[in-house]
């Protein structure tokens, strides 16, 4: 399953009418953090189990596989780390494109003869074969669409587009290459500088926020963002045209398919999941609330909300109070968001950093307690949709922001399927009959060729999984992403 996650800014609330008349709306089931990391908030969500160093790679179905301390390799999956006995201990680094193909560097006796090269591996199912025999790396890394691409240790780039039998020189002076789709990405050079990079265009650089710099990972759909870190640890992250560190773990390699499925190792081999969007809940309650036989002249109405979680953003988890004429009109309300609670490596009901607090109430002065709200129920749940054959892609014209390059690709689908319990449908534009929807998608990127390449090829991708959050009793949905899903799924 391929994954290239893009955020949508949508919102739906659930109204919950008090015993009164003042109004509970509850909303925020997910919040984008991207500001919050940004500047400084610390989101690493800590997963199980523990990995040998540098042996991280993420396939574009978002799932993170590395070498597992026993030298075995492992694949991740909500449910846990599942060991791949089959394919051995002798993989030295992997590069995935999703479970069904997957490539490994191997010591050979060919590549022995340049150290520290090694010999370039691909899982057949059953087994590791050699695509090509003489053909040796020390990093590679391949795109959601197949399109490989490594360094060797002369700091020669290197790119194949059918599956490693055959490769074609690039460019020289790199250390680190990380593909996206059709021939795009980011490298590396050996002048510390992260580059956006094109097999059919020219290279452009991004700057360079440190010294040191060891690797990158590019993601042209999450507004060009581009992540790269150093030998110390320190991680990086650009979708604005200038970089911003990120706190809150020292990582020996980063990798990713997209800003929402972006996993590191830490110094000591253990994974996490840098989380952008935060599980969240905010509350206003609202309205005007009289009842017969109230002095207007005396009585004073007070609304107190409190939403927490086990930790906070900035400015979340704090008590909002308002106390207002009881003739007057409320408006108060509260939010917290938690960057620990995930909900892309876990089912956000089921972990505890989940859990909220809330504490909704009003008082009068001269009658007591006259108002109350619990918050509802939220999870998670997951519509498929496919290219639609009844309309055409379309681009809009590409824009320029200042930092970078965008353009709207609009692709017609279809509703396929669902799943989850229970299920929370999302759609988009109705454009047609019968409900043909306009999925829209930004491209960006510093380079105008890069950005127009990636928006050719978007729409051959499908078809597409919406994730959604949701509130209370379905259809009330929040969109968190759309994921490229190729290979299909149990619902096709």
């Amino acid at each position: 399953m391929k994954k290239l996650i893009l955020l949508f800014g949508c919102l739906i609330s659930l109204v919950i009418s008090a015993s009164a008349q003042y109004t509970h709306t509850f909303s925020d089931p997910v919040m984008d953090i991207t500001s919050d990391v940004k500047s400084g908030t610390n989101a690493w969500k800590a997963m199980p189990g523990q990995c040998t160093l540098s042996t991280l790679s993420v396939g574009s179905d978002g799932l993170p596989w590395c070498v597992g301390t026993d030298q075995y390799v492992y694949s991740y999956a909500p449910s846990g780390w599942t060991k791949q006995t089959a394919m051995g201990t002798a993989v030295k680094s992997l590069a995935v494109q999703d479970g069904s193909s997957v490539y490994s560097l191997q010591s050979t006796t060919y590549c022995n003869g340049y150290p520290p090269n090694l010999g370039i591996f691909k899982w057949n199912g059953s087994s590791w074969v050699q695509p090509s025999s003489n053909s040796c790396l020390i990093q590679m890394s391949v795109g959601v669409d197949g399109f490989v691409a490594g360094v060797n240790s002369f700091n020669q780039l290197w790119y194949s587009t059918n599956g490693g039998s055959t490769w074609t020189s690039w460019s020289t002076g790199w250390r680190y290459v990380n593909m996206w789709v059709g021939g795009v990405g980011c490298a590396v050079n050996v002048g510390n500088n992260v580059y956006e990079v094109s097999s059919s265009n020219p290279a452009v650089s991004l700057g360079s926020p440190a010294a040191g710099l060891v690797g990158c990972a590019s993601f042209p759909l999450d507004h060009g963002a581009v992540v790269t870190w150093n030998g110390a640890g320190a991680v990086y992250y650009n979708d604005d045209g200038a970089w911003h560190q990120v706190s809150g773990l020292v990582a020996n390699k980063v990798a990713g398919s997209n800003k929402s499925s972006l996993y590191a190792l830490n110094s000591s081999g253990y994974p996490y999941h840098l989380n952008f969007l935060a599980g969240a809940l905010s509350e206003l309650t609202s309205g005007i609330y009289t009842f017969q036989g109230m002095n207007p002249q005396v009585a004073q109405h007070t609304s107190t909300v409190h939403i927490t979680f086990p930790h906070h953003v900035p400015g979340g988890g704090t008590v909002a109070t308002e106390r207002i004429p009881a003739t007057g009109t409320m408006s108060n309300g509260s939010f917290d968001a938690n960057p620990f609670c995930d909900p892309f490596i876990g089912i956000m009901s089921g972990d505890p950093e989940c859990q909220s607090t809330t504490s909704v109430n009003e008082q009068c002065s001269e009658a007591g307690p006259i108002g109350q709200a619990n918050q509802p129920a939220r999870n998670i749940s997951h519509a498929r949709y496919r290219l639609s054959a009844l309309a055409n892609p379309w681009q809009e014209s590409p824009k320029w922001d200042g930092s970078r390059w965008n353009i709207q690709v609009h692709i017609p689908v279809e509703f396929n399927c669902a799943f989850g319990n229970p299920t929370c449908i999302i759609e988009e534009v109705i454009i047609g009959s019968p409900r043909v929807m306009d999925l829209r998608e930004m491209v960006s990127s510093a380079n105008l060729p890069i950005a127009q390449g990636v928006a050719n090829v978007l729409p051959s991708t499908g078809p597409w999984l919406f994730i959604s959050a949701y509130i209370g009793t379905p259809p009330l949905c929040v969109k968190l992403s759309v994921v490229h899903d190729p290979v299909g799924g149990p619902c096709d």
